[in-house]
């Protein structure tokens, strides 16, 4: 590795503990990070929410509603509090979801 490299990786790791100084927020921006192959929830159209595993058209129109109304998921678990959603419903539509960045972070 070349010294610029060295430089050039150790400022990048600086800044990431400047722009999230505490561990909580190291892991909501880990967790919040795009992870090919899974759905946002909080931009998906329902045509892409009824492909989440145990999501129809009834349930996606609950979590645009939500959306709506509540504004956007800071973390997947917040999808719980849509009726019908449990811990159960959760630990198996969690492996196909993220909630994505929104306007303003």
């Amino acid at each position: 590795m070349t010294l610029a490299a060295v430089v050039l990786t150790g400022s990048v790791i600086n800044y990431f503990f400047k722009k999230f100084p505490t561990l909580k927020d190291r892991i909501a921006f880990i967790e919040r990070a795009r992870i090919p192959g899974r759905i946002d929830v909080n931009t998906a159209p329902i045509e892409e929410l009824t492909k989440i595993p145990y999501v129809g058209d009834k349930r996606a129109r609950q979590i645009l509603k939500y959306r709506s109304e509540e504004g956007a998921f800071k973390t997947i678990e917040q999808i719980q509090e849509i009726y019908g959603i449990g811990p159960k419903t959760f630990q198996k539509m969690a492996p196909y979801i993220w909630a994505g960045p929104t306007k303003g972070e």
